[in-house]
């Protein structure tokens, strides 16, 4: 999910047109979830291009400079997105839905390790805890 997420970023590299390629801009987090549903389905899991298009969906919808305007960053907000779809939830989900939430809370406790913004570095952040969160858990049988 990794060299996914970077080889998406050296794609937009290629076509920037501005000075400067930013590290903080909130269309980092739409990458992600993209990304890692993308390398789970490269995997083998049975992840779809529906369920692909809905991340980016979803992650597209969450407003840019969260971070600073409501507490949540988009980093967190994408790792509970890869793991709603993977698990097909919704907010009526009882079961799953504090397990998301508090994949969402290590995540964001790692963002917040760094006062300042960093949307690439909040990136890894969500790619990292979410590797954690699947590799600690059995997921050969995602349906």
């Amino acid at each position: 999910m990794y060299e996914i997420f970077e080889g998406v970023i050296e794609k937009i590299k290629e076509s920037w047109k501005k000075e400067k390629f930013p590290v903080h801009a909130d269309w980092h987090h739409y990458i992600v979830p993209g990304a890692v549903l993308v390398a789970l389905r490269n995997a083998g899991y049975p992840v779809s291009d529906k369920d692909i298009e809905e991340g980016l969906r979803r992650g597209i919808n969450f407003p840019g400079g969260s971070c600073g305007f409501a507490g949540c960053c988009g980093g967190a907000y994408s790792a509970g997105i890869v793991l709603s779809i993977i698990k097909k939830t919704n907010p009526i989900s009882t079961k799953e839905r504090p397990e998301i939430m508090l994949l969402v809370i290590d995540t964001l406790n790692e963002i917040s390790k760094y006062p300042a913004r960093c949307c690439k570095r909040s990136s890894y952040a969500a790619l990292q805890k979410i590797t954690e969160y699947l590799n600690s858990r059995d997921y050969t049988n995602i349906s």
